[in-house]
């Protein structure tokens, strides 16, 4: 008899565990895959003071887009780089440019330029202050970016023009390969 009992407890343990064990995997999974917590409307973009205003929602974006690899959520992707063309062309606080090393860098994939953009993005508004016309600058939103790519759960297939970039970052020879 109670071999019987230690029997059932441990049938009950056991079917206790699994079940502990199949929440957490299901909470883990949900965690694991980025969701966009917010709707990204550039149409609500329409005068400085909603620029401003947008900064905590597109740093949702830029997160999202930098969290994610570079093929998946495609539409969400699509709709944070929407929001992101939108903020970073109306916003009277930060002026941004794109430049041919950009076209060259994603010119096969343009999935990736969203990345860059939100590279920009991120190190614009963790330094406002900086002088964006400067090549310090470049160098720091083009450290965020080359480790992105360099990650490989992000899935890029770098060209020629961003492997050389990606080897320079890794010898700590960014600036000057930007030059």
């Amino acid at each position: 008899m109670l071999d019987n009992s230690s029997k059932t407890i441990n049938l009950h343990e056991t079917i206790a565990m699994r079940n502990l064990f199949t929440l957490c995997c299901l909470l883990l999974t949900t965690v694991a895959f980025a969701q966009l917590p917010t709707k990204l409307d550039p149409r609500e973009l329409k005068s400085g003071p909603d620029f401003k205003a947008a900064e905590p929602n597109v740093l949702t974006a830029v997160n999202f887009l930098m969290g994610i690899p570079v093929t998946k959520q495609i539409g969400d992707r699509q709709q944070c780089a929407t929001y992101l063309l939108a903020w970073m062309s109306g916003t009277p606080d930060f002026s941004f440019s794109i430049d041919e090393t950009h076209a060259e860098l994603t010119k096969d994939d343009p999935n990736l330029l969203a990345v860059l953009l939100a590279s920009m993005v991120k190190e614009a508004l963790a330094n406002p202050k900086q002088d964006f016309t400067q090549i310090g600058f470049k160098v720091n939103y083009m450290k965020r970016f080359l480790a992105y790519c360099a990650d490989e759960k992000n899935g890029v297939n770098a060209n020629k023009k961003l492997q050389k970039l990606l080897k320079a970052f890794q010898k700590d020879e960014l600036e000057k390969a930007l030059k």
